[in-house]
């Protein structure tokens, strides 16, 4: 099982725990019930902003993938709980047709399928 499969998974076990349907964990997010169904199967990985509300949705402040955690936590700065953040934590090197890791001294950056994410070390 490769970790968009692994992702999806974890999406759709939540959603399921949670008791809501494919149309409405959709409206939660913003996105069609067939959208939420992809990312469950794997088809299509969500963008940070649409992981980030799905994890809110559904009560999930952690993913674990392969040797990848994504954590999605509350932004300190701000009353808005909407506003979301992902941090990533890397144990080794990971390595996917899909997937790049850098790590440097001064930033990590992350792309997924399109997606770039990048944090400068502190």
């Amino acid at each position: 099982m490769g970790w968009e499969q692994e992702l999806g998974a974890k999406i759709q076990q939540g959603r399921e725990t949670a008791g809501l349907s494919l149309r409405a964990l959709g409206k939660m997010v913003g996105i069609s019930g067939e959208g939420i169904r992809n990312y469950e199967l794997g088809a299509r990985v969500p963008d940070a902003d649409k992981l980030a509300k799905i994890g809110v949705a559904l009560g999930i402040g952690e993913f674990d993938l392969d040797r990848v955690r994504i954590s999605i936590a509350p932004q300190p700065r701000t009353a808005d709980p909407t506003r979301e953040q992902l941090s990533f934590d890397f144990s080794g090197e990971y390595t996917n047709s899909r997937a790049i890791v850098r790590i440097r001294p001064s930033a990590i950056s992350v792309t997924i399928t399109g997606l770039a994410l990048s944090r400068a070390r502190r």
